[in-house]
């Protein structure tokens, strides 16, 4: 994602994916896209015969598993590189072909929420993800369902591997990005997904994206525009990859 967001579910999962995400999707593995906020999409598609080879490759998961990945500058360059025109096939084939090797070594991103398979577990990360601010407590929602406050807990832990707090303050800050991008002033971000002050969601921001809310967002609007700048276009190369940019 060059900008907005996206609901991805791919191999049994679900993931909603912000800005510089870079999601792997083995071939053939069914899966389902919703966008979820408008931005810019960058898709690339190769054959099977290109993927990394070797233990560990794609974010240490195995090129045959999906995957949410670090956006990396070179990567993101070759992305946006491949999509515009025109590109001979020659030109196009190296750049697959060191986009793959790049994307191989890319750390897994863990900044991405993932919704737990367990239906209660499950209701809840829906509605935080329509209202991050929402204040209920793991044991108010466990009331409100009537199940359990240890049943849920766990039923968080295995489906995201993360705990309900830990959850609900990734989400908080997923959705706080979105919020800076479209120009929303530092405090009322912090309002809107339900911090008490500023300056602790400053804290918070900071730890997790490396960089104040502000910086964020002109580094987040600065690459947003140079994407609005170029060309769209789709080509195919003579060894079957394919590049799209919505």
């Amino acid at each position: 994602m060059v900008a907005g967001s996206m609901r991805l579910t791919v191999g049994g999962t679900t993931w909603e994916l912000g800005a510089d995400h870079v999601a792997w999707i083995p071939a053939g593995a069914l899966h389902e896209m919703t966008i979820t906020r408008t931005g810019t999409l960058v898709d690339v598609y190769a054959d099977p015969v290109l993927r990394p080879q070797g233990e560990g490759r794609v974010g240490g998961a195995g090129a045959d598993r999906p995957a949410v990945l670090a956006v990396e500058p070179m990567a993101a360059t070759l992305l946006r590189h491949a999509a515009e025109a025109p590109r001979s096939p020659e030109r196009r084939r190296l750049a697959y072909r060191l986009l793959l090797d790049v994307l191989g070594d890319a750390p897994l991103r863990h900044d991405v929420v993932a919704l737990p398979a367990d239906p209660r577990a499950r209701r809840v990360a829906v509605a935080l993800l329509d209202d991050p601010a929402d204040p209920r407590t793991l044991g108010d929602w466990a009331a409100d369902l009537h199940v359990s406050e240890k049943t849920l807990a766990r039923a968080f832990v295995a489906g995201t591997g993360l705990t309900f707090r830990q959850w609900r303050l990734r989400r908080r800050l997923q959705a706080a990005a979105g919020h800076l991008v479209d120009g929303l002033g530092v405090a009322e971000v912090a309002e809107r997904v339900g911090y008490a002050s500023p300056s602790a969601f400053i804290a918070s921001f900071a730890e997790v994206y490396g960089c104040t809310p502000r910086r964020y967002a002109a580094n987040a609007r600065a690459a947003d525009g140079m994407a609005g700048d170029r060309m769209v276009a789709n080509g195919t190369a003579a060894d079957g990859t394919a590049a799209d940019a919505r």
